[in-house]
């Protein structure tokens, strides 16, 4: 983030220029088109045919020219989207305010729509991702026919920040990172030469407040943990899903606003993949990743119906060609237990919203597995806890229903506790399955221990392994069986030693259910007999706190 004055902007003019540089023209054919008094640079790479024109919109942080780190983005972007490229060298502050700014865009946006009838994918990164919300907003407004795709690369949303919390939350993690005189000293100066009459008017300053109402089919958010904006990412994340648009939300830990612009970045690599099924809707180079759950469903629901069945994950399957590069399918016995686990889980579900039918759950971790369709009684409220990335793709995959809510966080983000809302007197449920595997049982504890302090009386429901049984447990052939940590010798006395307070409501062996037939063979078995024997893997149902909720039963 630069320091905004009328010093420091005047020298970055002077040090570069939004031109393309002269050393890409041999990649690529470059047409200058005037649109009023600038230009936009159309750009297509040399022998291709491309499929489709993406409206890039780039970061000036509102007053410089484009850098040529972002120029080679883009150009790295034009080969792996086979897209033709349409970039609007739009006037900068000082010289010109937003509604200069606006005014061009539509224009060139009107421009290019004449050109041809190819739909356009609008892409905005940084203050371009402002400038492109608010053009998206503007398209709608004036009836223009609308972008196929918006998205929006670490985007600046707001600039005049009425939201008072995520002020608040913005000036405090500026003040850490010794940022907050700077950052007032650039707002002085956007308010003068950027914003200047259009104060208030959100749709021109702070998109992310403006009428979002079908502005776009598809909705593509790309945020990472250490960007300062990355509040007003959630908070935009938030309304778009509150109008019914359908937002792709993507979140990177620890990364800051451009990092996809370093091409040798692991993330930026992923990223690019993300962006190409997301942009092309295709599931072949990082969504298959995150279906590779939905295929072991399916699995798991032919070779054992008689303890589990996934009809969403059959019915997709049925209906989709799911291709996932390297995938095995489980071995029988993996096959078995963990039908037998989701089993498990289900009737232990199903026990508490017998007794709680009004109660909250919140499945934690809760992956591509749609438990919701399967326990659900009609009453209760249920939300569904997993990172961003996994959440987007799991909304395209199962959509979601009335009474279920979804939380874009990754469980050890405990800023998700914040963000619950119930009534706790009518019955809480935190299912942790296959979350606590990879931890140790002190780390456990510490957990649970944050819970018991924020929802005393709620009942906590995870799943263990007995030490006899963990050879067993990292020897399967899903990714879920290995690395696993957490063990319970004894569960009663392990709850009673991470807390006096905690109370054992019921231990379940996942394999009970399980009848050995004699059709199987026999190293199936022998195998199914001796982890029954060893204990095996086992759910465990906890209530944290002496207090306990009325049951349906005490209140009759």
């Amino acid at each position: 983030m630069h320091l905004l004055t009328e010093k420091v902007v005047a020298r970055g003019k002077n040090h570069g220029k939004t031109a393309p540089p002269e050393r890409f023209r041999e990649l690529a054919d470059m047409d200058s088109i005037p649109v009023g008094d600038g230009v936009c640079y159309n750009i297509r790479l040399r022998r291709s045919e491309p499929e489709r024109v993406v409206f890039y919109l780039y970061d000036s942080e509102f007053c410089f020219p484009m850098r040529e780190k972002e120029w080679k983005y883009i150009f790295h972007l034009m080969e792996t989207l086979n897209a033709e490229f349409f970039v609007p060298a739009y006037p900068l502050a000082p010289e010109a305010g937003c509604e200069e700014v606006y005014r061009f865009l539509t224009r060139a946006y009107r421009s290019r729509l004449s050109m041809n009838k190819e739909s356009i994918v609008l892409m905005g990164s940084g203050a371009g991702g402002l400038l492109a919300l608010s053009l998206a907003e503007m398209i709608w407004q004036e009836g223009l026919p609308r972008p196929q795709q918006l998205v929006l690369l670490t985007p600046v949303l707001d600039t005049e920040f009425f939201d008072v919390k995520e002020r608040g939350r913005l000036e405090e993690l500026l003040s850490k990172r010794r940022l907050l005189k700077s950052f007032n000293r650039s707002m002085d100066f956007l308010n003068r030469h950027w914003i200047r009459d259009m104060a208030g008017k959100v749709e021109f300053t702070s998109p992310v407040y403006g009428d979002l109402t079908d502005i776009c089919e598809k909705i593509t958010l790309i945020s990472g943990t250490e960007d300062v904006n990355n509040g007003s990412a959630r908070l935009l994340c938030d309304k778009l899903q509150n109008t019914g648009n359908a937002v792709r939300f993507f979140e990177y830990t620890g990364k800051d606003s451009g990092f996809f612009m370093n091409l040798r970045d692991k993330t930026s690599h992923l990223l690019d993949k993300t962006l190409k099924d997301l942009i092309l809707d295709s599931q072949t180079e990082i969504i298959s990743q995150y279906m590779t759950e939905v295929k072991r469903h399916v699995q798991w629901s032919r070779e054992n119906p008689e303890l589990f069945q996934d009809d969403v994950a059959l019915r997709y399957v049925a209906r989709h060609h799911l291709e996932i590069p390297g995938y095995k399918k489980d071995s029988r016995f993996t096959s078995l237990a963990s039908a037998a686990r989701m089993h498990a889980f289900d009737e232990e579900v199903r026990l508490f919203l017998k007794e709680y039918p009004n109660g909250t759950v919140i499945y934690a971790g809760c992956r591509m597995d749609t438990m919701f369709d399967r326990v659900d009684n009609g009453r209760c409220l249920w939300y569904n806890l997993e990172s961003p990335g996994r959440m987007t793709i799991r909304t395209m995959y199962c959509g979601k229903k009335e009474r279920e809510r979804n939380l874009y966080r990754a469980v050890n983000d405990i800023r998700w506790m914040d963000e619950l809302e119930f009534e706790r007197d009518k019955g809480l449920l935190f299912v942790f399955r296959n979350v606590f595997s990879y931890l140790r049982a002190d780390d456990v504890g510490r957990f649970l221990e944050l819970l018991y302090r924020r929802f005393q009386g709620c009942h906590v429901l995870f799943d263990c392994v007995s030490s006899a049984s963990m050879g067993d447990t990292q020897k399967g052939s899903s990714t879920e069986y290995r690395r696993v940590r957490f063990v319970m010798r004894d569960p009663e006395l392990k709850v009673n030693d991470w807390n006096p307070a905690y109370t054992l409501i019921r231990v379940r062996p996942v394999l009970d259910p399980v009848k050995i037939k004699k059709s199987w063979p026999a190293g199936l078995r022998l195998r199914v007999r001796m982890s029954k024997n060893s204990g095996g893997r086992k759910v465990v149902m906890i209530r944290l706190g002496f207090e306990k909720y009325p049951t349906i039963e005490d209140k009759r």
